[in-house]
């Protein structure tokens, strides 16, 4: 009996330790499983994680080429809208040159028609004759600086330029004159000096004989009017044998005081033109030399003139003694081409206006 408890308790005894033993290997194994299973979870999340990772990247990579390709694209349209940019430049070039080729097109026509035109319409003569009655010694009064009787005189005849004596010819005041049965020819009457209250009795007489003789008389001067009084009350019968030619250069008082320091002013000269225009008389006035840009002369002696307006430029002007540099240097700028240039454009159409030689010239020589 006791031998069979004592067998049993060591039984017992084996199976508990048994029982134990298996607890112990199964709480091993479920301690290795469960560290397994972690281990696996960790293997996993990194595998996830490493995925990802590797997604964000390709997606990373994929939106970078996606961005790169739109560059590309912006790239290849900058580069058209260049290339059109280009054409359209390349086009408006093209245009311009052929805008350019046409306006020199028509700046050569038009430089050809003018040309023509100076010919054809200002191809001019004052007169057929020239007459004047004082004697080759004398000096005009009007001591214009730019007169050309001044540097004749003193080389053909050694004149004394201060001398202002009138003396008058009178053989060519007392002349016979005989009729004249051809067509009637225009006299310049002066040609060479002025007209002065000392010599317009003389001046009258003559004018009277030329015209009697069946010719017409040209009446050049730089008119004063005590004198354009007398010959219009004592040639007043004569209207149509009869042109006034009066010389008017400038209508600023300060450049005729400086180039014609003893002629009549500009208003007294105006006057005269005024005074034979309302008595019927033929008008005309030579601006020769113009002293300025003649446009605003040219608005207030129109109105006055029922035949022509001539325009011209001072000759010798580099050569001239005694002349003040700056109105030198604003002459010449005044008659340099381009600003002749300017004038003749500007009155080309004017049918009043003739242009004179010295400007025809230097417009037909340089264009």
């Amino acid at each position: 009996m006791n031998n069979r408890n004592q067998m049993n308790l060591k039984l017992q005894k084996e199976f508990l330790g048994f029982l134990e033993r298996d607890n112990e290997n199964k709480n091993e194994n479920k301690n290795e499983n469960e560290n397994e299973n972690e281990n696996d979870n960790k293997k996993i999340l990194k595998k996830e994680k490493e995925k990802k990772i590797k997604q964000k990247k390709k997606r990373k990579r994929h939106n970078e080429k996606e961005k790169e390709k739109e560059k590309e694209k912006e790239k290849e349209k900058e580069k058209e809208k260049e290339k059109e940019k280009q054409k359209q430049k390349e086009k408006e070039k093209e245009k311009e040159k052929e805008r350019e080729r046409e306006k020199e097109k028509e700046r050569k026509n038009e430089k050809k028609e003018l040309k023509i035109k100076i010919k054809k319409s200002h191809n001019k003569q004052w007169s057929d004759r020239i007459y004047n009655i004082l004697t080759a010694d004398s000096n005009c009064k009007n001591d214009c600086k730019y007169c050309y009787m001044k540097a004749m005189k003193n080389r053909f005849f050694q004149t004394d330029l201060e001398d202002f004596t009138l003396r008058v010819n009178e053989k060519k005041v007392n002349k016979g004159w005989r009729n004249n049965k051809s067509k009637p020819k225009l006299f310049m009457f002066p040609s060479s000096h002025d007209i002065f209250d000392q010599i317009v009795d003389d001046y009258i007489h003559v004018s009277k004989k030329i015209i009697f003789a069946g010719n017409e008389v040209l009446i050049v001067t730089k008119p004063s009017l005590v004198c354009i009084k007398q010959i219009i009350n004592q040639l007043s019968n004569f209207k149509k044998k009869i042109l006034f030619r009066f010389t008017i250069t400038s209508d600023d008082q300060d450049i005729l005081d400086y180039w014609e320091p003893n002629a009549p002013s500009f208003e007294e000269r105006l006057n005269c033109l005024k005074l034979c225009y309302k008595n019927g008389f033929n008008t005309s006035v030579s601006i020769e030399p113009y002293l300025k840009f003649p446009n605003t002369l040219i608005k207030k002696i129109t109105p006055y003139i029922n035949d022509y307006i001539w325009i011209g430029s001072m000759s010798g002007l580099n050569t001239m003694k005694n002349i003040k540099i700056d109105e030198k240097k604003r002459l010449n700028t005044l008659y340099h081409f381009d600003n002749t240039l300017k004038l003749v454009n500007e009155f080309k159409n004017n049918k009043k206006i003739i242009f004179k030689t010295s400007i025809m010239s230097k417009i037909i020589n340089n264009l």
